[in-house]
C-alpha cells in the first residue's frame, strides 16, 4: 500500500478534507492500456495509475531513468475519474508489419539492433482505442506537503517539459488538461465526493442540454459514471464472503518503474452516482452517462 492509500484510509476515518486537482482529458483517440494477451492490446475505459504517473512525470520533466521519483509519485497519487455522458466507444486498429532487420532507439537511450524474421511472414497485431474522449480526473498527492505539490503540477501542466499524450504517443489531447481556475480545485474527503462536487459545478454544453431534456422527460436524475479507489471498509470483502459493492474489481495498473513491468494489484469501484442539482434552465450540471464498456 502506497503513501496515498494510507492517507486516504486515515482521511476516511477522520472525515478529513483533502485538496483535489481537477483535469479534463479530451482527445479524438485515447488508449488506457490493460493486460495485453498475445497480440491484442486492449484499452480500459479509465486510465491506469501508471498512465497518470507517466503523464504527470512527463509534464514535470522526469526522465524514465528517474525510477525513484516516478515510484514515489505513483505511491502518493490518489485519483478518481468520471464521464459526464456515455463512455466513449472503442475501435480496434488492425496493424501489420514485416519485421526486417533494422536499428532503432529504445526508451532508455540505447540502440537496439533487430535481425529480422527468418521468412517473409507478416506480423499481425490489434490495438484498441477510445474515441472522442471527454473524461474528468480528480487527483491529489499525499502527503500534500511533499514535493511535487498540486501547485507544482499546475505549473507543469501549464508549461509541460515535453509533449503530453493520453496513452499511446499518437493520442494527443485536443484541449488543455487544466480546467479554468474557478473549477480547478475541489475540497473533499474522498475522490467520489470531489468528483460529485466538480460534476455539480460544471456548465452545460449544447449536447448535454439536449440529453438533459430527454432525461427530464423520463423523470430521471443526471448521473456520472465514476471509477474510484475502494475504501478501506470495502477492500477484501470478496475474500471474506461479505457482499461487496456491485462495481468492485481488482486490477493491475501500477508499474514497477525500476523493473520496467506492471505488478501487484489494487481494488477499485466503478459506479453510477446521481448528481445533486436543481433542474432549471440556468443550472450548472452534467448530461447523461452510459455504462462503461
Amino acid at each position: 500500500m502506497g503513501e496515498g492509500c494510507r492517507h486516504l484510509a486515515g482521511a476516511c476515518q477522520r472525515t478529513q478534507l483533502m485538496r483535489f486537482l481537477a483535469l479534463n482529458l479530451q482527445a479524438p483517440l485515447a488508449s488506457f492500456g490493460g493486460t495485453a494477451v498475445d497480440h491484442y492490446g486492449i484499452t480500459r475505459p479509465f486510465p491506469a495509475a501508471s498512465m497518470l504517473t507517466g503523464l504527470l512525470g512527463n509534464a514535470l520533466g522526469y526522465q524514465r531513468s528517474e525510477t525513484e521519483k516516478l515510484t514515489e509519485l505513483q505511491e502518493r497519487l490518489i485519483f478518481g475519474a468520471f464521464y459526464r455522458e456515455t463512455c466513449p466507444e472503442q475501435i480496434r486498429d488492425y496493424q501489420t508489419v514485416q519485421l526486417r532487420g533494422e536499428t532503432s532507439w529504445t526508451t532508455d537511450g540505447t540502440r537496439a539492433e533487430r535481425k529480422g524474421a527468418s521468412g517473409d511472414s507478416t506480423h499481425i497485431r490489434y490495438r484498441d482505442y477510445l474515441t472522442d474522449l471527454d473524461l474528468y480526473i480528480v487527483l491529489t498527492l499525499m502527503p500534500a506537503e511533499k514535493s511535487p505539490t498540486l501547485d507544482n503540477l499546475v505549473q507543469a501542466l501549464e508549461r509541460p517539459a515535453r509533449p503530453l499524450s493520453l496513452g499511446r504517443k499518437t493520442c494527443l489531447p485536443s484541449e488543455p488538461l487544466l480546467l479554468p481556475p474557478a473549477l480547478r480545485f475541489q475540497e473533499a474527503a474522498t475522490p467520489a465526493e470531489a468528483a460529485l462536487n466538480l460534476a455539480g459545478a460544471l456548465p452545460f454544453r449544447k449536447r448535454e442540454k439536449e440529453a438533459e431534456a430527454k432525461k427530464r422527460n423520463r423523470n430521471t436524475s443526471p448521473a456520472i459514471h465514476l471509477m474510484r479507489p475502494a475504501l478501506p471498509a470495502e477492500r477484501g470483502l470478496t475474500d471474506t464472503g461479505a457482499h461487496p459493492p456491485a462495481g468492485l474489481a481488482t486490477i493491475t495498473d501500477e508499474r514497477n518503474w525500476q523493473g520496467g513491468f506492471h505488478g501487484g494489484s489494487r481494488q477499485i469501484v466503478i459506479e453510477k452516482l446521481p448528481v445533486r442539482t436543481e433542474l432549471s434552465e440556468k443550472e450548472t450540471t452534467i448530461g447523461v452517462s452510459g455504462e462503461p464498456t
